[in-house]
């Protein structure tokens, strides 16, 4: 797995070159979300980074590398800690093997307590752990799923920041009391404001 991590930094700075430029639009009729949701189930942050948001790609492939790096120390933690908790157990193993006839009490309360307390480092450590997994687990398909909103958008051409002001004349029929005309007409504003994220 960590031969894999290294793999993909170390390969990662290379598909810019074969992404979008920042300032060069893909042509609409070429633009598919499933470029973006493949691209990202494969490397995190490469789908964007091909639809031209370099540092939206950057960032989405940074954060999925530091969840990946800290789970990989969380399983070397728990391997370590499972090696402990083993040596503990071979120690009382072999000590009551020794003095099967008559042990220490004092010793043997140490050495099952040594066993006990490596145990729960062990349980401890396992549950930190799956945690770390399950953040890893969570991220990705965070990323997946805001890489199919993005793709969906971008498939669309709808992508843009700040106030839209929209005047549209409305037609209603609505009696009018003015000597040239029956109907009226009226103005309808519509004011929003889309973030950029």
């Amino acid at each position: 797995m960590k031969k894999f991590l290294i793999l993909l930094i170390f390969c990662f700075p290379f598909s810019i070159l074969f992404a979008a430029p920042e300032n060069e639009a893909v042509p609409s009729s070429e633009r598919s979300r499933w470029d973006i949701i493949w691209r990202s189930a494969v490397v995190p942050g490469w789908g964007l980074i091909h639809a031209g948001e370099t540092r939206k790609g950057i960032f989405a492939f940074s954060t999925f590398a530091i969840f990946v790096a800290l789970e990989i120390q969380g399983h070397k933690d728990l391997e370590h800690r499972n090696e402990k908790y083993e040596q503990s157990q071979d120690i009382l193993n072999v000590y009551l093997l020794q003095f099967h006839s008559n042990p220490d009490p004092v010793t043997l309360v140490t050495l099952q307590a040594q066993k006990e307390i490596q145990h729960l480092e062990y349980e401890n450590a396992a549950y930190k752990s799956n945690v770390k997994l399950g953040l890893l687990v969570l991220k990705y398909l965070v990323q997946l799923g805001f890489a199919n909103y993005y793709g969906l958008k971008w498939e669309k051409g709808e992508l843009g920041n700040g106030f839209r002001l929209d005047v549209d004349k409305d037609y209603a029929s609505l009696p009018y009391q003015g000597a040239n005309s029956s109907f009226a007409s009226s103005q309808r504003y519509s004011l929003s404001y889309s973030f950029l994220f």
